[in-house]
Order: structure tokens, then C-alpha cells, then sequence
């Protein structure tokens, strides 16, 4: 199991959504805004968490390519 956050900011990706990302990421990418998902089985789970949050959350391609979808 791995621990994921949602980035509260959606303006730091391509496509402007709130991108899921393993809470090792998200430190080498210095996001200090976000809401912890906890840990989840897979980032597809941790994606699914994330949308009762945001509408438009979506997997980072780096270190959730399974729960990406552009």
C-alpha cells in the first residue's frame, strides 16, 4: 500500500486537474498544497477518493501512469 494526495492546485499540469500523486512525488515536486488520500491498495482507489474531493481529479502520468487518463 502506498499513501496518495490530491493537489489542491490544478494549475501545475497540462491539462489544469487535480492530479493524484504518491506522497514521495508529490514531495520531490515541493506540492504543499494538498489533501491526504491516505493509503490505498492501488492509485486507481486513491483517484476514486480523490474525485469526492474534485470533479476533475486524475492520476499523475509519472507515478500513477494505471489511473492517468490525459
Amino acid at each position: 500500500m502506498k499513501r496518495y494526495i490530491v493537489n489542491n492546485e490544478n494549475t501545475f499540469n497540462p491539462g489544469n486537474h487535480h492530479e493524484v500523486h504518491t506522497i514521495e512525488h508529490a514531495t520531490q515536486l515541493r506540492i504543499s498544497s494538498y489533501t491526504d488520500l491516505g493509503y490505498c491498495n492501488s492509485s486507481i482507489e486513491a483517484k476514486k477518493k480523490a474525485k469526492t474531493y474534485y470533479w476533475d481529479a486524475d492520476g499523475c502520468a509519472i507515478c500513477c501512469p494505471e489511473a492517468h487518463e490525459g
